[in-house]
C-alpha cells in the first residue's frame, strides 16, 4: 500500500469566483494524483504469467491525526477552541510491484471539521488535502497476504476558515459586510507506513484481477512549512505550523 500546498489568507466578504477558486486550490494535490488509480489499475492488466510484475488501484478511508502546531495555542490564546486535530480522510491510488519493488502514489482530502469561536456566531473551521509518492519492498508475499513497508514524499496544504454564522437582515448585511478569513499553509510531507493487502478471488487464476482489501498503518511528519499567507502576501509574526501525526487506512482495490 502506499500512502497535504500553498498558503495565502484571505478575508472576502463577497463570495463568488475567488471563493470558490481558492477551494479548488486546496484540492488540487488530491485531484493531481487521483489518476494514479487508473494508471496503476491498468497497469495490473499486464501481469507476467511468473507474477513478478502486479498491480493495483485502490480508493481508501482513513482516520488521521494531524497537529496544527504553535498557531492552536494563538487560537486558544484569542478565545477559540483549539482547531480539529483528528479527521476523516478519504483517497485514492495506486501501487506497482516489481518482483519486491515497489513504486506508488496516492492523493487525500482531509474532510472538514469545526471548533468554536470566542462567541456563538464564530466558528473555526480546518480541511486540506495532500499527496505522496512511495516506495516500499515487499517482505511477505504469499497467495493470500502480503506485507510491504512504505516511505512516501509529498506534499499537502491545511486550511482554517473563520467564519460568523451571525444571522442578519438585508440592510445588515448591507451597512456591515460579513467575513470569511482563510489561513492556508504549505507542507512538504515525509510518511513511513506498513501495509497489509488480503486479495480476495481464487487464486487459481492468475490472469484475472482480483477484488484486493488492504489496512495501512502509518505516521506524518512535516519536513518544511511555509509561512501563513493573505492570498499572496506572507503574514508577519505568524507561527510555525505542521500536519506531523498518525493515520490508519482501510483500502479496497482490484488488481494483482
Amino acid at each position: 500500500d502506499s500512502s497535504f500546498s500553498g498558503c495565502y489568507i484571505r478575508i472576502s466578504f463577497y463570495p463568488g469566483k475567488n471563493s470558490e477558486m481558492n477551494t479548488n486550490k486546496s484540492l488540487l494535490p488530491f485531484m493531481a494524483l487521483l489518476f494514479m488509480l487508473q494508471t496503476f489499475s491498468a497497469a495490473a492488466q499486464y501481469s507476467l504469467p511468473d507474477n513478478r510484475y502486479q498491480g493495483f488501484g485502490f480508493l481508501f478511508l482513513g482516520a488521521e491525526e494531524l497537529n496544527a502546531g504553535a498557531i492552536s495555542d494563538r487560537f486558544a490564546a484569542s478565545g477559540y477552541t483549539k482547531p480539529a486535530e483528528r479527521f476523516v480522510t478519504i483517497g485514492g491510488g495506486g501501487l506497482f510491484f516489481a518482483d519486491k519493488f515497489i513504486v506508488g502514489g496516492e492523493g487525500s482530502a482531509i474532510l472538514k471539521r469545526s471548533t468554536s469561536g470566542p462567541n456563538d456566531a464564530i466558528s473555526l473551521r480546518r480541511s486540506g488535502s495532500y499527496g505522496f509518492l512511495s516506495l516500499g519492498y515487499t517482505i511477505i508475499d504469499q497467495t493470500s497476504f502480503r506485507v510491504y513497508p512504505l516511505l512516501g514524499i509529498g506534499a499537502g496544504l491545511s486550511e482554517i476558515s473563520i467564519t460568523n454564522d451571525r444571522n442578519v437582515n438585508l440592510d445588515e448585511l448591507l451597512a456591515e459586510p460579513g467575513t470569511i478569513t482563510r489561513l492556508s499553509q504549505a507542507h512538504f510531507l515525509l510518511n513511513g507506513s506498513i501495509g497489509f493487502d488480503l486479495p480476495v478471488g481464487s487464486s487459481s487464476i492468475s490472469n484475472r484481477n482480483k477484488l484486493i482489501l488492504g489496512l495501512r498503518i502509518g505516521y506524518t511528519v512535516s519536513l518544511a512549512n511555509s509561512s501563513w499567507k493573505d492570498e499572496s502576501r506572507s503574514l508577519n509574526n505568524s507561527p510555525d505550523g505542521d500536519m506531523n501525526g498518525p493515520f490508519i487506512k482501510l483500502l479496497i482495490g482490484t488488481g494483482r
